[in-house]
């Protein structure tokens, strides 16, 4: 667990600017998962579903997706 303000800090958001209203949607601290560990949270009687990929993973391979915009 870390305070939100140092990974922003950190540029784990991104470089600035930063959007207004980044710190008030992140929240005080962050959660960050150990390199191949997730959380799941699963209802009684939910089916289970495979995850291909995590939101917020920090791998080298999710940290690096391609941004691809199309104007139309």
């Amino acid at each position: 667990m870390h305070r939100s303000s140092d990974l922003i800090d950190a540029g784990w958001f991104g470089p600035p600017p930063y959007h207004p209203r980044l710190a008030s949607r992140i929240g005080d601290y962050t959660l960050v998962m150990k390199d191949n560990w997730t959380i799941k949270d699963m209802l009684p009687g939910e089916r289970h579903y495979p995850m291909l990929g995590v939101h917020g993973g920090i791998s080298d391979a999710e940290m690096t997706v391609p941004l691809i915009a199309v104007r139309a």
